[in-house]
């Protein structure tokens, strides 16, 4: 039997195991094969696109 967790919770999980240093690691990582595949980091891609729901300043 599987248990679903959530991607944060994950995400956290990973952290704690990897520890700080091994983490930052990680994560870049996950953003250099992003741009060896053509792709723009999300964080870049998200800056791009103000009128993303939830994005500062989009709040009525």
């Amino acid at each position: 039997m599987q248990q679903q967790i959530s991607m944060d919770t994950a995400l956290e999980v990973a952290r704690e195991r990897l520890g700080e240093k091994d983490w930052e690691i990680t994560m870049l990582r996950a953003r250099v094969r992003e741009l060896e595949r053509g792709q723009e980091p999300a964080t870049e891609r998200a800056q791009e696109m103000p009128y993303a729901p939830g994005a500062a300043g989009t709040e009525g």
